[in-house]
């Protein structure tokens, strides 16, 4: 069976932005409309920009570090849950069946290599698709994200253009100095 088309869900989306557009609205809510936004507003997005990346930089280690706590809690959280299920099932099999520990044990251990094969197997049936999904997807966001930047430089005037690659300029310059220091 065929994966659905990405084409029906841009055009509901673009029938969508047009019905707005009609209303008078802008389509797009992290722009209300390039030429209507001052040279103060757009200088100010600007340095904000440059100051979340300063702080990215400046933090990163940091940051990591807390990501890495982060996923070392959820694992031993996962972990702990699957010895709460781990004991669960010893004590119902060593009721049921009327086992010893070890020979419970093993049944787990099967039970599990069984159901990690077939999870295995499934995972690699169904990971060229997923994978083609994950491509197409990216690429449709990359497009729409050029095509949004291309029509936003577009309506810039000369001067507003001037004025933001400057600010640009002088943004990446200093961050350029700071990491040279």
């Amino acid at each position: 069976m065929g994966q659905p088309s990405l084409i029906i869900p841009l055009r509901v989306k673009k029938l969508i932005h047009k019905l707005i557009a009609a209303r008078g609205e802008s389509t797009n809510p992290n722009e209300s409309g390039p030429s209507s936004e001052g040279d103060a507003a757009m200088i100010k997005r600007v340095s904000v920009r440059f100051a979340l990346l300063f702080i990215l930089i400046v933090f990163f280690e940091e940051l990591l570090e807390l990501v890495i706590e982060i996923f070392e809690l959820l694992l031993e959280i996962i972990h702990i849950f699957i010895e709460l299920v781990e004991q669960l099932l010893e004590e119902i099999l060593e009721h049921l069946l009327h086992t010893d520990h070890h020979e419970t044990e093993t049944i787990i251990a099967n039970g599990v290599l069984i159901i990690g094969f077939i999870g295995l197997i499934l995972f690699a049936r169904y990971l060229p698709r997923f994978w083609l999904r994950i491509k197409r997807n990216i690429f449709a966001v990359w497009l729409n994200y050029k095509r949004q930047k291309y029509s936003s430089w577009r309506a810039l005037s000369h001067k507003q253009k001037i004025k933001l690659v400057s600010a640009y300029s002088l943004g990446i310059s200093l961050i350029l100095i700071w990491l040279t220091l």
